[in-house]
């Protein structure tokens, strides 16, 4: 939901989020980044991560976290070349206790399911935001 949000495209989630602690995980600065073409876009990508960085809310995984990862995706059956960043994601969302907000389903539902995380739909936050 990054990905919208910097296209201006998830306002209502932005609404949704207000009040809740919200973290990042690293592999998601690291998915935004790999995004930027130009110093604007790197500006305002650095300006997203920079304030959750500040506050210690960047989830970065540990050497435990990978093997966490690395099991699920052995027993889901799920190839680590095209999972392992979701794998990332779903892993920090359980150490701190976390849900995941998406717009992707059919990836982190099988994740989710496997660590027993809340899994909320894009759709289901800017509903239940007006």
């Amino acid at each position: 939901m990054w990905v919208e949000w910097l296209r201006g495209r998830e306002r209502d989630a932005a609404e949704a989020s207000r009040g809740r602690f919200l973290f990042m995980p690293a592999i998601v600065a690291m998915e935004l980044l790999s995004g930027v073409v130009d110093r604007a876009s790197e500006r305002i990508v650095e300006g997203l991560i920079e304030p959750f960085a500040l506050r210690k809310r960047l989830v970065v995984p540990d050497e435990s976290d990978y093997r966490r990862a690395g099991r699920a995706l052995s027993d889901l059956r799920l190839p680590a070349s095209s999972k392992s960043n979701d794998a990332l994601i779903a892993v920090a969302a359980r150490r701190i206790g976390a849900e995941i907000w998406t717009k992707n389903m059919k990836d982190f539902q099988p994740l989710c399911g496997h660590f027993k995380i809340p899994l909320i739909a894009a759709e289901e936050i800017t509903r239940g935001s007006g």
